[in-house]
């Protein structure tokens, strides 16, 4: 995983993204996030690729 800035720094300007973190964590006392699952077969297609390397890495 590559990233650059901290949500810290996304709150700064105004992204408050320690919401969707709690979401994640399971934390969240409200539902203010909707998850939709869309486009499953060409993700699905990702999958398989990843199924087939011969060089992942897993992590």
């Amino acid at each position: 995983m590559y990233y650059g800035c901290t949500r810290e720094d996304a709150a700064k300007i105004g992204f408050d993204d320690n919401y969707i973190y709690d979401v994640i964590k399971g934390e969240a006392d409200e539902k203010r996030v909707s998850f939709v699952q869309m486009d499953r077969d060409t993700c699905l297609e990702a999958f398989r690729e990843w199924e087939q390397k011969q060089d992942k890495v897993r992590y």
